[in-house]
């Protein structure tokens, strides 16, 4: 068979097909040596918490935190989360390979690897299939920010949060421009797994800003009613979201500081000013991972920090 008589959209299916392989190949190399850690910290709750499942989904899922005398807990401090969801994996990964950490890591890295071909679909809708959205995936695979999420086990609430808010946004984005009907399905879609998003990790609440971000600032030949509904119907699941949450933990339990700082609490200037540059820290690996979480090491630890950065800045 001549290269002329083969069908344009079988080459393009065997091209993207090999992209997705290149990209799940990146995904998992980078971390692979994550299957040989162990459990560590927190791990150990969730594994216990699995293997209580019913117990664990009815009180919610509280994990308390003592152990002072290290640099990143304050004494006595309890975070309160509702994240059935993770529960239920952790249930899931218990009865499939009980105490084996490798299991749990391998759960770990195969939903790293799935996020991964969802940021490329995501990235191929938004910038077209050439090379910056296979760029734009690529980076996503192997970026060292990862390592923490997909590295620890208990990490997977950040992995599982985020695979599903990715699917969320790629259902919207595959609404835009339909015909009511088929619109109207890929938005019921989105909202589904948006709410499974909201059960694996609070920070899936900011869908709807995304949402109506792009509705704005792509208009797709669409009117601004129709751009609007996406956002106010996300908006809706997010209410019905913390209602439930409300009434499984017996009120808001918005989780205390150093985890989120409110409105009169000391430092929350402070806070303000310097979380970006700890987070772009953090994406460049100037600082440890997990920067923001109780007290930053750069505050515990600043002659370490300072000699940290400079070993990381010196040429070698």
């Amino acid at each position: 068979m001549s290269v002329e008589s083969v069908d344009p959209a079988a080459r393009l299916d065997e091209s993207t097909a090999r992209g997705a392989l290149v990209l799940l190949a990146l995904a998992v190399v980078a971390l692979l040596p994550s299957l040989f850690a162990p459990f560590v910290a927190d791990d150990y709750f969730h594994v216990v918490v699995a293997s209580q499942l019913r117990e664990g989904l009815a009180r919610g899922w509280v994990l308390p935190i003592d152990l002072a005398g290290t640099w990143w807990t304050p004494h006595g401090l309890s975070v309160e989360y509702f994240r059935p969801l993770v529960v239920i994996s952790f249930a899931i990964d218990r009865f499939l390979y009980g105490a084996h950490a490798a299991g749990y890591h391998l759960t770990n890295l195969a939903l790293h690897g799935a996020a991964t071909l969802l940021a490329w679909s995501i990235a191929r809708r938004v910038l077209g299939a050439g090379f910056g959205a296979r760029a734009a995936a690529a980076l996503f695979a192997v970026h060292p920010c990862h390592v923490q999420a997909v590295g620890w086990i208990s990490g997977r609430t950040d992995v599982l949060a985020a695979l599903l808010y990715m699917a969320a946004l790629l259902l919207y984005l595959e609404s835009r421009g339909r015909r009511p009907g088929a619109a109207a399905l890929f938005v019921g879609l989105s909202l589904s797994v948006f709410f499974l998003a909201l059960l694996a990790k609070e920070m899936a609440i900011t869908l709807p800003a995304i949402l109506l971000a792009h509705g704005l600032l792509r208009p797709e030949r669409e009117s601004l009613g129709r751009r609007l509904i996406a956002p106010a119907l996300a908006t809706a699941v997010a209410g019905l979201y913390l209602v439930l949450r409300t009434t499984v933990l017996g009120g808001l339990h918005t989780p205390p500081s150093p985890f989120a700082y409110h409105l009169g609490d000391p430092g929350l200037l402070l806070h303000i000013v310097t979380a970006p540059l700890l987070y772009l820290g953090d994406l460049t690996l100037f600082v440890p991972a997990d920067p923001m979480l109780t007290v930053p090491f750069w505050k515990a630890h600043p002659i370490l920090f300072v000699l940290f950065a400079g070993a990381r800045s010196t040429p070698s």
